[in-house]
């Protein structure tokens, strides 16, 4: 899984995506190209796999991991700055948007809008997207004009409609402010709408990154909109504390009230935002965590492990890791009658320890 992290310039996103990634600078994506930004591989931290590992005794845990690539921060009608529009053409590779915000002061760094307003901050980074999109809109409206000018089937002709139609209306959606993800689809719509790499289509969630005097604060306080799940959090201050030893870190935290680190927080917004789920598997070698999309198939996520487990899929031995951890052991379960099987159609859930049984 991607998320792209996009934002304004001076926002701190590749601050918070160090910390994220403990104290590693993400390495920019090859090419020369400004506008591909740099990528990272962000574990997750998950205990359940660490528990998990315990309880089968299993030799390592290993936890899941996500893509971050942080784009370089959008400065709109700055004649010096790469334009918008080719900087967030990097993200239609990503699964999900986190927009970082700013709600820090730094006398050394203006911020972009010349004021520090996160939720204007976000505002902004929609409408670059809007726009964005409107271009595709546009640039395919006038393709479709030259095909129709062109002898043509009537099929061919009325399919042509009917996406000048939606596109038509989409695209007055975006002027006025609507996303691609909460225009009303009807029929062949959706399918159409899928041969576009609009971004207001993927799932978009907010980072407010702050400073000291932000710790603790919600998103509602700096004016986030309740429609966009969001966390404040410092990613500077968190930076520094990964220069400390475990033990000064926690009391470090323990003084600003830090419960988590940001790459937790993160990881249990994006999981949100973008409707992800965790499963896991585990065997004498490993105990593993994946994260996948909500309403994955249990031949799915055998693929995702290994393509012969979804070629020669047969069924999937499942229990909850919530009564491995309540029972104790995977005999306890099994004497409870907590282990099922399930066939390739059953829909994975969060927490599910999956056994693929396949045959290749």
């Amino acid at each position: 899984m991607r998320f792209a992290l996009v934002g304004l310039a001076q926002t701190g996103k590749t601050t918070l995506l160090a910390a994220m990634a403990e104290g590693h600078a993400p390495e920019a994506r090859h090419g020369t190209d400004p506008s591909q930004g740099a990528l990272a591989a962000v574990r997750m931290p998950d205990p359940a796999v660490e528990r998990l590992a315990e309880i089968v005794g299993s030799k390592k845990a290993t936890h899941s991991a996500l893509e971050f690539l942080d784009l370089p921060g959008l400065a709109p009608g700055s004649a010096h700055a790469v334009n918008p529009r080719q900087i967030l053409a990097h993200a239609a590779s990503a699964d999900a948007l986190v927009a970082v915000v700013r709600a820090f002061a730094n006398d050394d760094v203006a911020p972009t809008l010349g004021r520090i307003d996160p939720a204007a901050e976000l505002a902004a980074v929609v409408d670059e997207i809007l726009l964005s999109d409107l271009a595709l809109v546009e640039g395919r409206l006038e393709r479709i004009a030259a095909e129709l000018a062109k002898p043509i089937s009537g099929e061919d002709r009325a399919a042509l409609g009917r996406e000048t139609d939606l596109l038509e209306r989409l695209g007055s959606g975006f002027e006025a402010g609507t996303r691609a993800a909460d225009a009303e689809l009807k029929g062949e719509e959706e399918e159409i709408i899928r041969k576009f790499s609009f971004l207001s289509r993927l799932p978009i969630a907010a980072v407010v990154n702050v400073d000291e005097t932000g710790v603790g604060k919600a998103p509602a306080d700096f004016g986030m909109p309740a429609s966009t799940p969001a966390l404040a959090l410092p990613g500077r201050l968190e930076l520094e504390m990964l220069e400390l030893d475990p033990e000064d870190r926690k009391l470090f935290m323990a003084d600003y009230g830090i419960e988590e680190l940001a790459v937790a927080e993160v990881a249990n917004l994006v999981k949100r935002a973008a409707g992800l789920v965790t499963f896991y598997t585990a065997g004498p070698k490993e105990a593993r965590a994946w994260t996948i999309e909500k309403g994955t198939t249990a031949v799915e996520a055998a693929g995702k492990i290994h393509t012969d487990l979804a070629r020669g899929f047969i069924r999937a031995e499942t229990f909850r890791l919530e009564d491995l951890f309540e029972h104790g052991s995977e005999k306890e379960l099994k004497s409870k009658g907590l282990i099922r099987l399930e066939g390739k159609d059953y829909v994975v859930r969060e927490g599910d320890v999956l056994l693929v049984r396949f045959n290749v």
